[in-house]
């Protein structure tokens, strides 16, 4: 998209299971911040903004505790 761009801005990638389907989208040039991840399924959706904030702890030299994957960000 970019004049004289040597690396591609954008990709979408689609891949099909046998029970479901996966889409991998990235863009350097977008409008709006757009959803690190998106599960969609029968009875809901998931949807999360923003980095895991379990890597900057790992980073930190923090060890996993047993309440390692709670995420305070989407607490009601």
């Amino acid at each position: 998209m970019r004049d004289g761009a040597k690396a591609d801005d954008d990709f979408l990638a689609l891949l099909d299971y046998e029970s479901f389907r996966v889409t991998l989208a990235a863009g350097t040039l977008v409008a709006e911040p757009t959803p690190r991840f998106r599960i969609n399924g029968t009875q809901g959706s998931f949807i999360k903004y923003g980095l895991d904030p379990q890597e900057d702890r790992l980073k930190a030299g923090e060890v996993p505790t047993p309440q390692w994957g709670e995420d305070t960000s989407m607490a009601p």
